[in-house]
């Protein structure tokens, strides 16, 4: 295997359509280890028994560590071989509505795929975005509440190995600060703003907006974690889910 059970493996990997699992993993330990096995530089080995090999569409390690943990938790009986390679979402940066921040997971998860084809048994896209809303409420006395705001989201695409199945699942939603809303809709994307604000180094691979704002009682891995498990239902479940 490409390594221990329960291993995950970090690294930039270059997105070039038809490279395989196996030259993504010799050029990235052959340039850290010099004096690597013949084996260690050979194809693929079938999987051992009861291993899961998964692909996470982003390079970035609080999201690799969310699906880790998702993974771990619904599944806790089998070995995980854990891969993030860097996918094109194919949205923009900053995704401004519902729509299109769904979109850019499902087409992380079909890139990632689409690099790995057949040598994964999940590929999972996740995308975090805001949209604009206006929140009305009654009040008790029939009087209307009007909230205006960015609200901020994620959204959780898993793609089986088979190409039969897609699974997908939304993080709970929070509402930015009037300061932060300013700064995305000027066209700054939000961790960015985040560390321009708050004078962090990075803080979208660290605790992210939500981490920030809740004093870190939930960090952005925590908060992808659960929508992640949520999308791995018709996978833990799969004989509820069939045809009736």
């Amino acid at each position: 295997m490409l390594a221990h059970s329960n291993r995950i493996i970090f690294g930039l990997i270059g997105v070039a359509a038809g490279v395989s699992l196996s030259v993504v993993y010799n050029r990235f330990f052959c340039c850290r280890q010099q004096h690597a096995t013949d084996e260690s530089r050979g194809a693929v080995s079938p999987k051992k028994e009861g291993t899961r090999v998964i692909v996470v569409a982003s390079s970035n390690k609080t999201k690799i560590q969310a699906v880790r943990s998702a993974f771990e938790k619904l599944f806790p009986s089998l070995a995980l071989e854990i891969h993030g390679v860097a996918a094109k979402s194919g949205v923009s940066d900053q995704p401004m509505t519902e729509a299109e921040t769904k979109q850019g997971a499902f087409n992380r998860a079909c890139h990632a795929k689409s690099l790995f084809a057949g040598e994964a048994d999940f590929y999972v896209g996740l995308e975090g975005g805001v949209e604009r809303k206006v929140q009305t409420l009654d009040g008790r006395h029939g009087e209307v509440l009007v909230q205006p705001g960015l609200e901020c989201f994620a959204w959780m695409v898993v793609l089986d190995g088979k190409g039969t199945k897609v699974s997908t699942a939304r993080t709970g939603s929070f509402f930015l600060p009037p300061v932060l809303q300013k700064m995305v809709e000027e066209g700054m994307e939000l961790g960015h703003a985040d560390d321009v604000l708050f004078k962090r180094t990075n803080s979208k691979e660290d605790t992210g907006t939500v981490g920030i704002l809740t004093n870190g009682a939930i960090n952005r891995a925590a908060y992808y974690e659960h929508a992640m498990c949520l999308a791995l239902i018709p996978f833990l479940q799969e004989e509820l889910y069939v045809p009736v």
